[in-house]
């Protein structure tokens, strides 16, 4: 297990004082990030190699999300690699224990000289070695989504959405799908289905479907192509 501590700040909380659901996003990130380069098989290493993980989806359980100034703890884990694809586990907790929130997430290998996905060396996969998964009742990666759905109005990937890859962040899909909620809504749990990279001028379509205690986002290019999926479910509530 690797861990972060930190404080939430200023720059990572919304109008409301409290965390971004994205900054969730982020702190994971980062600390998967900072991980793989603590083991020596971070950024650098896949680059030199032609090679990089690429997430492919996420399930991220809320509890409840820290308020500024809170000190918390980001702590993650692989806890298998089958093949092609790694799975890594993710916990956010206070500086009491207390669980704030917890993510599986599903990652494929690429060999992106050739775009198209290939297994992990052993010198990696002995590297990160393998922990036992966090308990949590693991939903399917594929998505569900209701027949119908209302289009929303389109947003365009400006360079502050790109990370170093020059793709879209994963934290601004969601918030980009976050986009057509409510002001105020608070999802306890996020899954998010990604399929294609959205890159610097591309113009996103969102499409918001709902059905029993769901909303499900999906965005697409203008073709009807779909970027990622993401679903949000209950609100204000803890995620068991």
């Amino acid at each position: 297990m690797y861990t972060i501590e930190r404080k939430v700040w200023f720059s990572d909380c919304g109008p409301d004082g409290i965390l971004r659901i994205s900054n969730i996003v982020n702190y994971f990130q980062d600390c998967s990030t900072a991980h793989s380069e603590s083991l020596g098989v971070g950024v650098s290493y896949t680059k030199a190699h032609g090679k990089a993980w690429i997430l492919s989806s996420w399930q991220i359980c809320i509890n409840r999300r820290p308020a500024l100034g809170e000190e918390v703890k980001v702590s993650t884990w692989p806890s298998a690699f089958k093949g092609i694809y790694g799975y890594r586990n993710f916990t956010l907790e206070n500086s009491s224990g207390e669980l704030l929130a917890y993510a599986n997430s599903i990652w494929v290998y690429m060999d992106v000289l050739r775009g198209r996905p290939c297994r992990p060396s052993r010198e990696e996969l002995d590297a990160y070695g393998e922990e036992p998964p966090f308990p949590m009742e693991n939903a399917p990666r594929k998505i569900a989504v209701p027949e119908g759905g209302v289009l929303k109005p389109s947003l365009r990937v400006g360079r502050i959405h790109l990370d170093w890859n020059g793709h879209m962040n994963n934290g601004r899909y969601i918030e980009m799908a976050l986009e057509t909620m409510p002001e105020d809504y608070k999802p306890s749990q996020i899954r998010v289905d990604y399929r294609k990279e959205a890159l610097y001028g591309a113009v996103i379509v969102p499409k918001l479907a709902e059905e029993e205690g769901k909303r499900i986002v999906e965005l697409c290019d203008e073709e009807g192509t779909i970027y990622a999926t993401i679903e949000f479910t209950g609100e204000e509530s803890v995620c068991n």
